[in-house]
């Protein structure tokens, strides 16, 4: 099955995510579901994850908008110089494939930790 090009979708895995601190910064998406995309998740010192290319799968949720990049300017800043906002592959529970925007980070930092598990 082809991947539905979704270029609303953004794919969060930690503090975005609902019932986390910094939720309210997607506020405006229309909906959002569980999903996965491939990759490692790593925690930072920071108390925070970060997700980087690799072989492995990263739980979190796919929020759809009927305008992201409305947003998109405000996310990049609080995201920071750490990240780099790249396109990704999310899949939803029920196996649909979304082209999505999602924040990873080119190497894993001093003082990051593995997690196995790929949920934050």
């Amino acid at each position: 099955m082809a991947a539905t090009v979704t270029p609303n979708a953004l794919f969060v895995y930690g503090t975005l995510m609902r019932d986390r601190s910094n939720h309210a910064r997607i506020q405006l998406a229309i909906r959002i579901e569980p999903a996965t995309v491939r990759g490692l998740l790593v925690g930072l010192p920071e108390g925070y994850p970060a997700l980087i290319d690799g072989e492995g799968i990263v739980h979190g949720e796919l929020a759809f908008f009927d305008d992201l990049g409305a947003i998109l300017p405000d996310l990049d800043e609080y995201e920071g110089a750490l990240y780099r906002r790249i396109r990704c592959e999310a899949t939803t529970r029920d196996g649909e494939r979304h082209q999505a925007w999602v924040y990873a980070i080119a190497a894993i930092p001093s003082g990051a930790w593995p997690i196995p598990s790929g949920r934050w």
